[in-house]
């Protein structure tokens, strides 16, 4: 999920440090970079509910088939999904 959120947030960054860099010519409006921006928003919001309902459809999925899940150090690393606890590394 962090993952996939990470990547639909890119283009809207590289679009903002664009725009901070490289002033829109006087041939674009204000209009037209709002335009630009919504489009990037509904890509955002709609990745952010993309990623998250298909990892939740995945986590349910594995651990329906009798895959366990391995204890994380951090809330920033991805989960693990194994056949046996014992293959579990620290």
């Amino acid at each position: 999920f962090k993952t996939s959120v990470f990547l639909f947030t890119v283009p809207s960054v590289f679009y903002l440090l664009y725009l901070l860099v490289f002033p829109p010519p006087k041939k674009r409006t204000l209009k037209e970079s709002k335009k630009i921006m919504f489009s990037f928003l509904l890509f955002f919001i709609f990745g952010c509910l993309f990623s998250f309902f298909f990892s939740r459809y995945v986590e349910k999925d594995l651990l329906s088939k009798g895959y366990v899940v391995c204890e994380k150090g951090s809330f920033a690393k991805s989960n693990v999904y194994v056949v046996s606890p014992m293959l579990c590394r620290d």
